[in-house]
This record gives C-alpha cells, sequence and structure tokens, in this order.
C-alpha cells in the first residue's frame, strides 16, 4: 500500500533530523563549554534550534503511520508490486540515508583530518583563532559516521524496521476492526 511507503519516508526524515539534531546539540556544548563565561540565555538560545530538530524527529516517528493514513486518504490501493516488502523499502531506505550522510559529510571529514594531521600539535589545532575548533570537526565527522553505519547495518535496521512497523499496523487494524464474538 501507498501508505506504508509515505510511513517509510516520514520515518526516514525523522532519523535525519534525529542526527541532525544531535550533531547541533554537541556542537553547541563544545562551543559553549569552550567559552567560558557565555550567558546562561545565550547558552539556551544555541539548543532552541536542535531540540525543536529531535522534537520533530520525535513527532515524525510516533505518527508516521496516521498521518501516512491521512495523506493517503482516498481509498487506498495496493500497488502492484508484489515482490515489494516493508523489510525492501526500509533498507532501501537506509542504503540512500547512509550514502547521503556519508557523501555529504565525507569531504569535510576528510579536510578535518589533514588538517589535524598537518597542524603543529593537536592541542594548537583545536585552540587554532583561525580555524574553528574541534567541535566543527565532529559536524563533519558524526553525520559521516552516521552515514557509514545506515549503510553497513541497512538490511538489519530494515527488517527491524518492518517488524515494528507490522506489530503497529496490525495492533491499529485491530482496533478499528476488533473481533466479533459469535454467540454460542
Amino acid at each position: 500500500k501507498f501508505s506504508v511507503a509515505v510511513a517509510v519516508l516520514l520515518r526516514l526524515f525523522a532519523i535525519s533530523w534525529a542526527v541532525t539534531g544531535i550533531v547541533a546539540i554537541l556542537s553547541s556544548l563544545s562551543r559553549d563549554a569552550a567559552f567560558t563565561g557565555t550567558p546562561a540565555v545565550t547558552y539556551l538560545l544555541h539548543l532552541i534550534v536542535p531540540i525543536f530538530y529531535l522534537l520533530f524527529a520525535l513527532l515524525a516517528w510516533i505518527f508516521a503511520t496516521p498521518v501516512a493514513r491521512v495523506v493517503m486518504a482516498a481509498p487506498e490501493m495496493d500497488v502492484d508490486a508484489p515482490h515489494l516488502r516493508p523489510a525492501q523499502l526500509y533498507t532501501f531506505g537506509f542504503l540512500i540515508l547512509g550514502l547521503y550522510f556519508f557523501l555529504g559529510y565525507a569531504g569535510g571529514m576528510l579536510n578535518w583530518f589533514y588538517f589535524f594531521a598537518t597542524s603543529r600539535s593537536m592541542e594548537a589545532a583545536i585552540k587554532s583563532p583561525e580555524h574553528s575548533t574541534l567541535y566543527k570537526a565532529g559536524e563533519q565527522v558524526v553525520p559521516c559516521l552516521f552515514g557509514i553505519l545506515c549503510f553497513a547495518f541497512a538490511p538489519k535496521w530494515g527488517l527491524r524496521m518492518a517488524r515494528a512497523f507490522d506489530t503497529a499496523s496490525q495492533a491499529a487494524q485491530n482496533e478499528h476492526h476488533p473481533r466479533q464474538q459469535h454467540p454460542n
């Protein structure tokens, strides 16, 4: 059904938003820790956007199936793809997500590795005023590593997600169509 594809897509966006939020929180925390004397209000303002990313990720994850049903409000038809299963959709999605994060951040990560390798000392590189500090490197490294993990574990994660989706769908279907009891 098309609603399955919509739910898969929403959950993949949720994962992407969660990674973005986590990376932004970690970089904000490390940046603010590096600059002592930062007012608490400024510190909290740096965390608002990453927290919203995490909130939207959580909401998209939780409400993926209901939103998919609303989006596909018309009488839903089965997709004529008998060999395409939810596990395959999730696996494909994780492969794409992994490639996106790896390819999108690999260049920046390699650039930072080169910068640290050619710096005279790690301490000087981290505290360098003309270059960003270690948290900027983390903004490139963490998503790139997440991309590698997504790509490496796509089949396993796809199968788990499909099982969870099937369980949730079955529970929702039982809720909407309770079994009728036959009188004896």
